[in-house]
């Protein structure tokens, strides 16, 4: 069973969010500039996807990067993946 989401968590997950790393979807800098908000809104959605079990189709999104192990570079057996996230389901990840 999840708890809920307070909407004063959400704020500091958002101010603890890199600029410099790659997400998807809009750029962290101006996530960071309309905080407050964002939050809101989004304790809201995620507390509707914990209650009613669905996820929102925009937090599924991932961008898969194939990243080379070792062996024969040309067979795809050799790289393995890397799943970039959006920010808002690392937010959604880390009050879960």
């Amino acid at each position: 069973m999840f708890r809920a989401i307070c909407t004063e968590e959400v704020p500091d997950l958002i101010q603890g969010l890199k600029i410099g790393k790659t997400f998807i979807g809009p750029p962290i800098k101006c996530i960071k500039l309309a905080n407050q908000q964002l939050s809101t809104a989004l304790a809201l959605v995620f507390n509707n996807s914990l209650t009613q079990g669905i996820m929102p189709n925009i937090l599924k999104l991932a961008r898969v990067t194939p990243v080379y192990k070792s062996g024969d570079s040309t067979l795809p057996e050799n790289y393995g993946t890397i799943s970039t996230l959006s920010s808002f389901t690392q937010i959604f990840e880390k009050l879960v």
